[in-house]
This record gives C-alpha cells, structure tokens and sequence, in this order.
C-alpha cells in the first residue's frame, strides 16, 4: 500500500468515530410492537443543519393513509428558549394527508410562550417527503422559519389515524436528546 493510500485510510478512520458520534446525536427511539405496523413509529432523527432543520420519522410498516382512514402526523419541538424551566412545545409540524373530512396539509405551528394560542407560521420552502412503502415521513424546514429561536432542540412525536378505531396511534411520550445545531 502506499504512503498516499495509508493516509487517505487513516483520514477516513479519524473522521468515522465523529461522524457516528454526530449520527446519534439526533435520534429518538420507540420501541416496535407498542402499535400496530402502519401506524408504529421506530425513531424519530433529526439533522439541525446550519440552514434546516431534516426530521424523519421511521414506522415499522408499510403507511396506510387510504381506505378514507388518512394519516396525522405531529412533531413537537422545544427550542429551550433562554430561562424556560420546564420543557415545552415551541413549535410543532403537522402533516394530514388521505382524511375524507379535512384537507391534506403540511403546516409548521408556533405556540406562543406561557399560553395556549397557536398560529401557523408562513414557512416558504417547508416540505414533506413521503414514503408510503418503506414507512417514511421527511419533514425539512428552513431554519428561517424559527425566527429568533433557531438553535438547539429537543424532539417529540406521535401519529394516529384520524378516523376509525383509536388503537391505530403510537405516542412518544418523551422528549428526546438535545441537538445541537451545526
């Protein structure tokens, strides 16, 4: 081997433990099986990049919005906002697709500190991705959109099926790691 290749490894081998490291940082785990398949949610990774904010959520099966049963899916965000003592939700992003009853939206939502009222923020350039085989949610938004608070964050997530039986859901009751962004 030579001396070029040695040090292109030995780069490659210094960079891996930050990169895995980094990997992790952003990732919320629930357990599979406390759900069923379409509707149970395995993790929740987020990647709080300098220019936007990446959310996926990984369900165990295949999504099922059709049959008029339709497909909710919310994630919670704290901004752990300077002198907060308690975690809370600072925003959320909301998504709704296949539900007879209500349009199909994509909304990012500001709850105001200290109080119950919300209001849609204009978000030019919030996008969902959505992949129904392989049970995936991508969620990105610029991180404009969080105005004065953009910076770290904690994470926390749920999912349901808006009409027909109620055990079609999965809860992570949790707030998840805080991510730096970066």
């Amino acid at each position: 081997m030579s001396a070029r290749s040695c040090l292109l490894v030995l780069g490659l081998l210094l960079l891996l433990p930050t990169a895995s490291a980094r990997a992790d940082e952003g990732v919320l785990k629930d357990p599979a099986g406390d759900a069923l398949p379409a509707w149970d949610m395995t993790r929740v990774v987020a990647d709080n990049g300098p220019l936007k904010l990446r959310i996926e959520i990984h369900y165990k099966g295949r999504l099922r919005p059709q049959h008029g049963l339709g497909l909710y899916a919310r994630v919670d965000i704290d901004m752990g906002t300077p002198g907060e003592s308690t975690y809370d939700q600072d925003f959320s992003l909301q998504m709704l697709r296949g539900s007879p009853e209500s349009p199909d939206l994509v909304e990012l939502v500001r709850r105001e500190e200290g109080g119950y009222d919300e209001h849609t923020v204009r978000c030019d350039g919030l996008r969902l991705r959505t992949l129904y085989g392989r049970g995936l949610l991508e969620f990105v938004v610029p991180q404009y959109c969080f105005g004065a608070l953009v910076g770290r964050l904690r994470l926390t997530a749920l999912t349901y099926m808006p009409r027909g039986p109620s055990d079609k859901a999965d809860y992570i009751r949790h707030w998840g790691p805080w991510v730096e962004k970066g």
